[in-house]
C-alpha cells in the first residue's frame, strides 16, 4: 500500500465538499457550505481549486457565495480525480456537521 502525500491541500471546505460531493445533494451541499463557511473562507477555497483545476471563474454581486460554491461543485465533479489535490482538514471542528436528513440514502446503495 502507498501513501502518497505529494499533492496535500489543507483546506477544510473544499475537503467537506470533496468527501460529501457523492453522498449529498448538490443543493444540501451549498446550504450547508453557505451557513458553516465565511465569505472570505468559499473565496480562498474557489480560488485554491480554481488554480488546481486551471479553470477561471469570477463571482461579483448578491448570491455572489451560492454561484462561487456552485461553481466549485461543478469543478470537483467534473474534473478527474487524480489530476485534483488531496484536500485535508486541520481543524475537524471546522467541518459541518450532517445530519442523516441531509445525506441521499440512495447513493449508499
Amino acid at each position: 500500500m502507498s501513501n502518497k502525500c505529494n499533492n496535500v491541500v489543507i483546506n477544510e471546505l473544499l475537503c467537506f465538499l470533496q468527501c460529501k460531493i457523492d453522498v449529498i445533494s448538490e443543493i444540501c451541499l451549498v446550504q450547508i457550505c453557505e451557513t458553516n463557511f465565511k465569505e472570505a473562507d468559499i473565496s480562498t477555497a474557489k480560488n485554491i481549486l480554481f488554480e488546481a483545476a486551471n479553470c477561471r471563474s469570477s463571482r461579483k454581486g448578491d448570491g455572489k457565495n451560492k454561484r462561487s460554491l456552485q461553481d466549485m461543485i461543478k469543478v470537483l465533479k467534473e474534473t478527474e480525480p487524480a489530476s485534483l489535490p488531496t484536500f485535508v482538514a486541520k481543524d475537524l471542528h471546522r467541518l459541518p456537521p450532517v445530519t442523516f436528513d441531509y445525506v441521499d440514502v440512495t447513493s449508499l446503495l
